[in-house]
């Protein structure tokens, strides 16, 4: 789903900014776990840079598909995981997040497992914010940034707690 945004500039400017959220869907037959695969997402494109804002919704379109990242790393922007939802990473694999973490707003955690990481990074400001249940989670930020863990919220890193870079 993309939302565009119109902005006029001086007199012979205009921009145009497209929001595009990724939103798993998980129900390509026979790959319906494998986050690399663009018909999984709602908008056809695997989310691959910091720009790329994605959802991981309770009970994504597919049933209860979950993605796993295997083969490679991801990278994505700002990311929203559902409660109840989950990712799983590899042994070897990262998640490297850029923008801000939401987590489940219930009672019911949102969940990554796996041995591979989650890995805040980049050079500004993020807010981890909600209920989740980290694997591994990394800070590798930007010296003298931040992430920053919110009020009320939850956060549990079930095998390890990495502080690499930055500040938490």
């Amino acid at each position: 789903r993309c939302t565009p945004t119109v902005a006029t500039g001086t007199s012979n400017e205009l921009t145009l900014s497209v929001n595009c959220n990724h939103v798993w869907q998980g129900d390509i037959a026979g790959s319906a776990t494998d986050w690399f695969n663009a018909g999984n997402w709602s908008n056809n494109v695997v989310p691959a840079s910091c720009s790329d804002n994605v959802i991981i919704p309770t009970t994504p379109s597919g049933g209860l598909n979950f993605p796993v990242i295997t083969g490679a790393s991801a990278q994505v922007g700002n990311i929203t995981v559902q409660s109840g939802a989950t990712i799983g990473i590899d042994n070897t694999r990262t998640l490297s997040v850029c923008g801000d973490w939401t987590g489940s707003s219930t009672a019911t955690p949102s969940t990554v497992t796996g041995a591979g990481k989650v890995v805040l990074t980049g050079g500004t400001a993020q807010a981890v914010s909600g209920r989740t249940r980290f694997s591994t989670l990394q800070v590798a930020k930007t010296t003298g940034t931040t992430a920053t863990v919110q009020a009320s919220s939850n956060i549990e890193v079930t095998a390890a707690l990495e502080l690499a870079s930055g500040n938490l």
